[in-house]
């Protein structure tokens, strides 16, 4: 939650500072949708966002010691722009970067995102909260653009919108269960409407394994999950209205590239993921092949799809549907009974489980480890998987560890055991504090890393040592060298 005065005091004193310098920024993402949706910071909302022109991003670097001086505390953040932190509340600073095709501006890149059109090259200056702010020329537009049709409508965790297997959201939408015929007739109008438009799609993550393992279906389901190729994201944007008239609600309809769409039928929840196949060079190294907003993929599951029947109609899954549930949830999980409506500490405690009768192999994804940063290890690249096996002995200094943190699971390595059993923990991430934690906490020793290219490393102490040492300052030299040529030499 924003403490608005306070948010307001934190807006105020940066636009001071900028000003003074006569560098032009303007309100960006939730912060701009509050000025003009709400004339005020949305309550919801947990940081201010703005952006300002790429090529003026060295003079806000160097700007960073006079923030200091008015009491903002930079925080170490990501090529894409500038963090700080005054008064318990964050101010993400974007760097918005122009894409041009013959000296036109086509689109624009900002925190991380592609808008296409051209949103920055005019300002217009608006009224909020007593002094004069610019935002995008035509806010509107803009708005549209980044939160869908239904831009005016409040929806609680936006961006973090998850769907009713992850978190305890459903009550923001009146989610009820309703009996199998509801659901499977929901999806099979959605499925006619894309049909009649020639999109073609797939059932993913748990409506796959309900595809190919019915008996796991009850009628507490009331979740449909969708696949779909990326270069249908517009197009089954522009059938909101077509949806909307067979009684579907648009919950989320972003434009953004690849973000998630979530619609609404009787209580029940369609959420649509788009997927691309890889093109960037970066992406190819790091041995992915097909990525969406919230997994990457090192096996080709979407260029060819297999289908099923499912009562009169038929329907498609990715190819190999039972490698690709694999992938996602581990072979020894996803076939058990009741796991769909598995939340994450249901999935925990069959963790713990099978951890007690044999070693478990779990890849490293948003499945498992909800938030990446502040949960997987450096040690461990997302995506690789990891072998766990039931703790055998006393627990050690330098020791990778699986343990349950905050109704989540993390990735830890044991750099201090108190006298009174007090466990210190690590992500080993500059940015990451240490935990202090329990053995009851842990799950599991991590006792070896598989690579995606098949190279098993074993998490001894020497080895552990080795790469904490030498081999991650040297990929953090050479990733922060790519950083610098593609980002502040453009």
């Amino acid at each position: 939650m924003l403490n608005q005065e306070i948010a307001k005091e934190n807006l105020s004193l940066i636009k001071s500072i900028f000003d003074e310098h006569n560098i032009p920024f303007w309100l960006a993402w939730g912060t701009c949708l509050g000025a003009i949706r709400e004339q005020n910071f949305i309550a919801d909302d947990d940081d201010i966002d703005l952006d300002v022109y790429l090529k003026d991003s060295q003079r806000v670097i160097d700007l960073i010691p006079v923030f200091k001086s008015h009491g903002f505390e930079s925080i170490p953040w990501i090529h894409v722009g500038v963090k700080f932190l005054r008064k318990d509340i964050e101010i993400d600073i974007f760097f918005a970067s122009p894409i041009k095709k013959q000296a036109k501006i086509i689109a624009w890149v900002t925190a991380g995102e592609k808008l296409e059109g051209d949103f920055f090259s005019e300002l217009e200056m608006i009224e909020f909260l007593g002094e004069t702010y610019l935002v995008p020329k035509n806010p509107t537009n803009y708005l549209y653009y980044a939160y869908g049709a239904n831009w005016q409508q409040k929806i609680k965790y936006f961006w973090d919108f998850k769907t009713p297997d992850e978190t305890d959201y459903d009550a923001d939408f009146n989610l009820i269960s309703l009996n199998q015929e509801n659901r499977s007739e929901t999806l099979k109008i959605f499925k006619e409407v894309l049909d009649q438009n020639q999109i073609r799609f797939w059932l993913a993550k748990t409506s796959c394994i309900e595809a190919l393992l019915p008996e796991l279906l009850n009628n507490k389901d009331t979740l449909i999950f969708i696949g779909t190729y990326l270069e249908n994201q517009t197009k089954i944007l522009n059938l909101i209205d077509q949806l909307i008239h067979q009684n579907f609600i648009l919950i989320k309809g972003s434009y953004l590239k690849n973000q998630k769409t979530v619609l609404s039928r009787y209580n029940n929840t369609i959420e649509i993921e788009y997927y691309t196949s890889v093109n960037e060079i970066i992406d190819k190294l790091k041995g992915y092949v097909w990525k969406s907003k919230s997994e990457q993929f090192f096996q080709d599951f979407f260029s060819e799809l297999t289908s099923i029947q499912i009562g009169k109609e038929e329907y498609y899954l990715p190819k190999s549907p039972h490698q690709y549930l694999n992938y996602l949830y581990g072979e020894e999980f996803w076939k058990y009974p009741g796991f769909t409506q598995f939340n994450l500490n249901q999935r925990l405690d069959l963790l713990a489980e099978r951890l007690e009768q044999q070693s478990v192999t779990l890849r490293v994804n948003n499945i498992w480890l909800m938030e990446r940063i502040t949960n997987y290890h450096s040690l461990i690249s997302y995506g690789d998987s990891i072998t766990v096996q039931k703790l055998n002995h006393t627990i050690s200094e330098e020791m990778i560890v699986l343990v349950r943190y905050e109704a989540e699971v993390a990735i830890k390595r044991v750099i201090k055991i108190n006298p009174d059993g007090k466990i210190c923990l690590s992500s080993d991430f500059e940015f990451v504090e240490p935990i202090w934690l329990t053995d009851k906490d842990i799950l599991g020793q991590v006792i070896a890393r598989h690579t995606r290219w098949g190279l098993v490393i074993p998490f001894t102490g020497r080895v552990v040592q080795f790469i904490l040492k030498i081999i991650i300052p040297f990929v953090n030299f050479l990733l922060s060298y790519y950083v610098e040529m593609k980002y502040f030499r453009s």
